[in-house]
């Protein structure tokens, strides 16, 4: 086996093992939200969701990139046989806790007027209990780059487990108790939570970090370094772009909504960020993770000037991601109503009606936002997180004003939209600036078009199901599995995916014996 092609296999190996723990981390999170819409009720929820749009851009401007940065300097590092990372990780932790420490102090001393902004003042004690966290992923950051940049990926990914039951544990517990105060107390009990779960990750880390031989050498003296700085910047302001246009929406959306009069506001902010954002994106944790853990892997290329790895191991990942997105996409448009009536019983007739709307059109941002994450890290990788910020400010701008333009006509269903097209003018030019770089990549395109092939036959008779089948969770549980039973060996006949990469995945062997025996012609080379 080449090393490049050991190197991929380890990369999506890695990946896969971040997505298990993204996606039972996810799963976790879904199950809180739950008895957290019962305790806290549709309003309650959105006054909950409005306010990690701002908590999400301070984190992004003050630790948001770092980790990308620490494990792609670690990794490339390594690849010229230098595991100091550069003498990175000290510039990182001082100029995270710096960033850090004032963005936390922004948010306290802005918590009165954010909160009136918003359209609910009542919110502002939220705002302070919140800021602690802001200091804690930071630090928590700078530790998961480098142990991304080493391999050791599982300490990364237990890391989001811990959150989520402390999260789940910490946050119900608090928000049952607080809320016989008023919603308000509830939902400061479950900010609490997650500022509680955001520190347990961080000891289990640190603890990590302090003891283990491997990282150490990527330990060095605090020092606010200007050349840190340089190449902080361009990563940090890119991946801005889309928690800057959240806290936009969280500002504008109640307003506009009421403004245009749209009387439940807020419910509708809720049951769109609040539930069906939560089901949606459980997905996409795939991407993210594929994105993760490619980051060091095309560092490592991207130092060695090797081409071809670049363009081999961005197109596995794009392919694993959209394998089991389409399927996803083409599910839960299917059965909307059917996965939100089970997981949401409390939802009223017409909240239902609304969260499935919103669901059918959100549903094709499995595939968008997948391939949106991968694409904006191979940009990173190869220095050109520059070109995602000038090209996502533009598209935040746009998208705006077609929020407005589709909020007047179609209420929150018209933000739904307005996202969806917002993501596939991105990923569009993402492909095209990618293609431009590395060269275009017929094999990918007609592998992409194979997956999607394999998701239309499936769609069919989900639907069937779904439209027949009276019973919410026999109709939930037959159309999984007719789906599965469908899509699985239809996709893997067609040979989308080669021998190493079918290996990567978990239980690669045995996947990887089934595609044989339904296609003689995987060999590695596709």
């Amino acid at each position: 086996m080449s090393s490049a092609t050991a190197s991929t296999k380890n990369a999506l190996g890695g990946g896969m093992i971040i997505a298990l723990s993204t996606l039972l981390a996810k799963i976790i999170g879904a199950v809180y939200k739950i008895p957290l819409v019962s305790i806290l009720g549709v309003d309650g929820i959105g006054m909950y969701q409005l306010i990690f749009p701002v908590y999400a851009a301070a984190i992004a401007l003050s630790s948001g990139g770092v980790s990308v940065l620490i494990s792609r300097r670690v990794a490339a590092g390594k690849a010229l046989g230098d595991n100091s990372g550069g003498g990175i990780m000290g510039a990182a932790f001082a100029y995270t806790l710096l960033l850090s420490l004032i963005a936390a102090g922004v948010i306290c001393g802005l918590a009165t007027q954010i909160a009136v902004l918003q359209g609910r003042e009542a919110i502002k004690l939220c705002y302070y209990l919140i800021a602690p966290s802001i200091l804690i992923v930071g630090m928590s950051s700078c530790i998961r780059g480098a142990l991304l940049g080493v391999g050791r990926i599982k300490i990364a990914a237990g890391a989001q487990l811990i959150e989520q039951i402390v999260k789940l544990g910490a946050g119900l517990t608090l928000s049952f108790l607080l809320v016989k105060k008023s919603v308000v107390w509830g939902v400061a009990g479950a900010v609490i939570g997650v500022t509680a779960s955001e520190l347990a990750g961080l000891i289990f880390t640190a603890a990590f970090y302090v003891f283990s031989p491997a990282l150490k050498a990527t330990s060095c003296p605090l020092t606010l370094r200007n050349a840190y700085m340089k190449e902080y910047a361009p990563i940090m302001l890119s991946g801005i772009i889309l928690p800057i246009s959240s806290l936009i929406d969280s500002l504008l959306i109640v307003r506009l909504l009421t403004r245009f009069g749209y009387g439940s506001a807020t419910a509708d902010y809720g049951i769109m960020t609040g539930i069906v954002n939560t089901v949606v994106n459980m997905p996409t944790v795939i991407a993210i993770a594929l994105a993760a853990a490619i980051v060091p892997a095309l560092s490592y290329s991207y130092a060695k000037k090797d081409a071809c790895g670049i363009k081999d191991r961005s197109s596995s990942c794009i392919k694993t991601a959209l394998m089991i997105g389409a399927p996803c996409f083409f599910g839960l448009f299917a059965l909307a109503p059917q996965l939100l009536k089970a997981l949401y019983p409390s939802l009223g007739a017409d909240q239902l009606a609304l969260a499935t709307a919103l669901m059918r059109i959100s549903s094709i941002n499995v595939i968008l936002a997948s391939c949106l994450q991968i694409y904006t890290a191979i940009m990173q990788s190869l220095d050109r997180a520059g070109f995602c910020l000038a090209a996502g400010a533009i598209l935040s701008v746009s998208r705006i004003g077609l929020e407005i333009a589709l909020a007047y006509a179609l209420g929150i269903k018209g933000i739904c939209l307005a996202w969806a097209v917002y993501n596939l003018a991105y990923v569009l030019i993402l492909i095209y600036k990618h293609a431009y770089l590395l060269g275009r990549n017929i094999p990918l395109v007609k592998n992409v078009s194979k997956i999607l092939l394999s998701g239309v036959i499936m769609y069919a008779p989900v639907w069937l199901i779904a439209r027949y089948v009276s019973n919410v969770y026999l109709c939930i549980g037959i159309g999984v599995a007719a789906g599965i039973a469908i899509y699985a060996p239809i996709a893997l006949a067609m040979g989308i995916m080669s021998k190493d990469e079918l290996k990567a995945l978990p239980l690669g062997s045995k996947i990887y014996a089934i595609a044989r025996r339904l296609n003689r012609r995987i060999d590695g080379t596709t």
